[in-house]
This record gives structure tokens, sequence and C-alpha cells, in this order.
């Protein structure tokens, strides 16, 4: 079973410090529970941001990277990016880095053809972004 940092990959990560699994942060935290705890934090409060000032778009894949990195750009150097590599976290594998973009078409063709996000009431619309910024590759 993974741990809450493991990279899916027998080479070192290029999203890892040196010779750990630990994943590089501008917070220079090379343990990987008092990351876990101030990613935790971090993303806590701008989750609560962003439940009272949305970033306004609409609901593209560029608007969904800019929703990412605005929950993670405190902690991760490249949050709002495709991964280049395939890496896990916990128990959670990622998406394959080379099927995003494909998969990322397809999800909002889905979501516009529908008018999934037609509904008027705005804490829900909210709540989407929030919650489909917070699983794309998402954490890092």
């Amino acid at each position: 079973m993974f741990t809450k940092y493991d990279v899916y990959t027998t080479v070192q990560s290029m999203y890892c410090y040196p010779d750990t699994d630990v994943l590089i942060n501008k917070l220079d935290i090379r343990d990987k529970a008092e990351l876990k705890q101030a990613e935790e934090e971090f993303t806590a409060v701008k989750q609560m941001a962003l439940l009272q000032e949305p970033i306004k778009g609409r609901f593209t894949k560029t608007h969904l990277f800019r929703i990412h990195r605005f929950l993670f750009e405190d902690v991760y150097p490249f949050a709002g990016h495709i991964r280049k590599e395939q890496i896990s976290k916990g128990d959670t594998m990622f998406y394959p880095p080379d099927l995003i973009d494909r998969e990322l078409e397809r999800v909002f063709k889905t979501i516009h053809s529908k008018k999934l996000l037609a509904e008027q009431d705005e804490e829900k619309q909210n709540m989407v972004c929030i919650l489909t910024g917070a699983t794309l590759t998402g954490k890092p």
C-alpha cells in the first residue's frame, strides 16, 4: 500500500526532492507528515476563499487549471500544470499525464453539451468548481 506521498515510478521523480519521495514544495518541507498538514491547512483556506469569491470563467480546461493553481499555489511550484510523469499520493493513483488533455476535453464536452452547469444555484456551481479543482491531479 502507498504511503501518503509515494510516487509511482521506478526512477527518481522530478517532482520530489533528490533521494526522497517527498514532493518539492515552496515551504521546503522535507517531512511527509508535516507537508500533508501544511497542504491541508493552505488548501482549506483557499477553498473557503473560492466559496466567497469564485474564479470567474466558462469552466473550460484553462479555467480548471486556474482553480487548481489557486488551490495549491502556496504549496507546490507546479500547481495548475499537467504533470509530466505518473505519480500517486496515498491510495490515489493520478490519471496518466499523457491522457489528461484528451480526458478533460471529453469531460468538458459532456458538461457543456448536457448543460450540467446551467444550474442557477451559485453555491452548487461553486462546489462543482472546488471539487473538480481539488481532484484534478490536483494535488500535484
